[in-house]
């Protein structure tokens, strides 16, 4: 066994002689000598602290502060090299760390969520810096211990995966605000707050006297003294629960039970705010309670709770479903509004009705027959969030019907209008901005224009073509609208929507609509453009119609074509009547719609003059 004396005197007399390097190597021969036999405690502490200050007189601080802490381990008594430590250490720094922390507890203000903002003379913990920036140590000044290494390496210590793109952030850590730091960076470009929850405060505030933190940080970040802290805050705020969970002390079940719990707080009808809703969800419904009702209790399997409301508007039902409608007013969720008209108002103003009563930034229109897909909705909350003042509209996919003419993002005007316009016949999965939609009386415009069947039957695509002017539009192909099947009638009378004599007074409407346009009053080109694209939509409604309702018939089929053909003419000339001054696009726009209109007559008189033939050739 190597006397430790010995070993003293020998390394005395390298000093002595000025042979630094293999004074060095004593020091780890010896290291390594202790540490692979058993050796007293009492020698092992004089050891480490020897060697820590002989590596301190090299500028080796973090090797000599990981001797002192050795040293320590073993009973060494710190009050012998406290002095050595805030001499050499701390007090070169203290005033550079005092500035430093009282920067940054100004910066965080009212984020810190803490019964105390301790002052920095109050501080349990020094901060001791080594010669890398990586790299420090924390003192305790109650217990004269060097307490920890802590070391930064700029890598995320914990791997995590974003579960929300809408929601934000939760880390829970003990205090480490560098582990914080490195998930920020990458949270900071989702542009989401942070809600950071820490287990020991007074070593986390102490973590601050060592760097200024940039203040673009604080911007979105909350902090909290524990989770029951963070609890108490969620209780009285409207702002939202963060669902992407980062934790870095192996309590995750118990992080989870925690939101899972504010989540509940807050459906319950006291314990909703209802003033920071983003998404409503408006269901109009005639005679078809249960449907409606199996509608609204899927959409509350929904995550979200602040986020989002589910609202119906019942248009006077009146037949054996009205049981559902009443169940619907009975669900103990705060996030139901029920509305009910004591008589049917059309549907047009039902729809106006279930929109006026939304508070949310955006309305989505669903039909009650069909389910939104609560497990996808994140995707388009996301882009709401993200979006909530440049976007006018976000079109939406179903599994049947429902989708979007692009699945691009088209600015406001021109091209929004030119790549969205009337292709919204079916309703569900329509989103609009209600903000958009308010300032432009949208509502008012539907419910003073009720003689016009367009507003009547489709109001929708008329807020379509009135926001597409403001805001841009986006159409996105994830699959968001469960479809219901539809159901099957024994009447076989045609809809009074898809006569053909309601097609064309729906083709009249929308010019009508066009006509009073902001843009089409200011760019007459746009106005062709948009009128053109009217008459093909025409042509396929009334193709669409022959298709469904009159192809049995005796009716003769091109005539029916024919006379959606005449009104578009009408149109055309009623709008080179208003502007004679470009009439010489007229007869270009003339001949479009002629080839439009001979496509559709072509593919009808094949189609049905051989099946006609055919069936009377049975006949005979």
């Amino acid at each position: 066994m190597i006397n430790f004396k010995s070993f003293l005197n020998r390394v005395e007399n390298l000093i002595n002689k000025d042979m630094i390097d293999d004074e060095l190597q004593v020091y780890i021969d010896y290291l390594k000598y202790i540490e692979a036999n058993t050796i007293e405690g009492t020698v092992k502490a004089e050891f480490y602290a020897s060697f820590g200050y002989f590596l301190f007189n090299l500028q080796a601080y973090d090797e000599c502060l990981n001797m002192f802490m050795e040293a320590q381990n073993y009973g060494y008594a710190l009050n012998e090299v406290k002095g050595f430590i805030f001499e050499g250490f701390i007090q070169p720094n203290l005033k550079e760390f005092e500035e430093n922390y009282n920067e940054n507890i100004k910066k965080v203000g009212d984020k810190l969520h803490a019964k105390e903002v301790i002052g920095f003379e109050n501080l349990r913990f020094y901060l001791i810096p080594t010669m890398n920036d990586s790299i420090y140590y924390i003192f305790d000044k109650i217990s004269n211990k060097i307490i920890e290494r802590v070391e930064y390496n700029g890598t995320p210590s914990v791997k995590y995966k974003i579960k929300d793109d809408f929601s934000d952030f939760l880390i829970v850590e003990n205090y480490d605000w560098r582990k914080i730091r490195d998930v920020i960076d990458i949270i900071k470009a989702k542009n989401r707050k942070v809600y950071i929850v820490v287990s020991d405060i007074e070593r986390f505030q102490s973590v601050f006297q060592g760097m200024l933190i940039e203040e673009e940080i604080y911007k979105n970040i909350v902090i909290f003294n524990g989770l029951e802290e963070m609890n108490e805050y969620f209780e009285k705020t409207d702002q939202y629960i963060p669902r992407n969970i980062i934790d870095y002390t192996g309590n995750l079940s118990k992080i989870e039970k925690v939101i899972d719990n504010i989540h509940k707080n807050r459906i319950s009808k006291h314990g909703r705010k209802g003033s920071n809703v983003l998404f409503s969800i408006c269901i109009p419904s005639y005679n078809r309670g249960d449907k409606a009702y199996n509608n609204v209790i899927n959409t509350l399997k929904s995550c979200y709770d602040e986020e989002i409301e589910v609202i119906i508007s019942d248009n006077g039902s009146n037949n054996d479903t009205n049981e559902y409608y009443d169940k619907i007013k009975q669900i103990n969720d705060s996030r139901v509004k029920y509305f009910r008209f004591d008589e049917n108002q059309g549907f047009a103003k039902n729809l106006c009705k279930v929109c006026e009563i939304a508070v949310g930034n955006f309305i989505l229109l669903l039909s009650d027959e069909d389910f939104i897909d609560v497990n996808n909705n994140f995707k388009i909350m996301d882009i709401m969030r993200s979006k909530k003042d440049e976007i006018s509209i976000i079109r939406t996919s179903g599994t049947i019907q429902a989708g979007p003419p692009l699945t691009t993002l088209k600015k406001a005007g021109k091209d929004a209008m030119l790549g969205y316009m009337l292709s919204s016949n079916y309703m569900s999965g329509v989103i609009f901005n209600r903000n958009i939609l308010n300032k432009y009386k949208c509502r008012e415009y539907i419910i003073n224009n009720l003689d016009n069947v367009t507003c009547s039957y489709y109001p929708h695509m008329v807020w379509e073509l009135i926001l597409c002017q403001y805001g841009d539009v986006i159409g996105l192909s994830d699959i968001v609208i469960l479809e219901g099947k539809a159901e099957k009638r024994e009447d076989k009378s045609i809809y009074r929507y898809a006569t053909i004599e309601s097609r064309i007074e729906q083709h009249i409407g929308f010019f009508k609509v066009m006509e009073q346009l902001e843009i089409c009053r200011s760019d007459f080109n746009i106005f062709r453009q948009m009128y053109i694209n009217l008459c093909s939509k025409t042509m396929i409604l009334v193709t669409l119609s022959i298709d469904v309702y009159y192809s049995n018939s005796e009716t003769n089929l091109i005539n029916l074509i024919d006379s959606a053909y005449d009104i578009c003419l009408k149109c055309l000339d009623t709008l080179y009547l208003k502007d004679k001054e470009k009439l010489y696009y007229y007869e270009s726009d003339k001949q479009i719609i002629n080839t439009v209109y001979e496509d559709y007559k072509r593919s009808i008189s094949t189609k049905y003059t051989s099946k006609r033939r055919v069936e009377k050739q049975l006949i005979v």
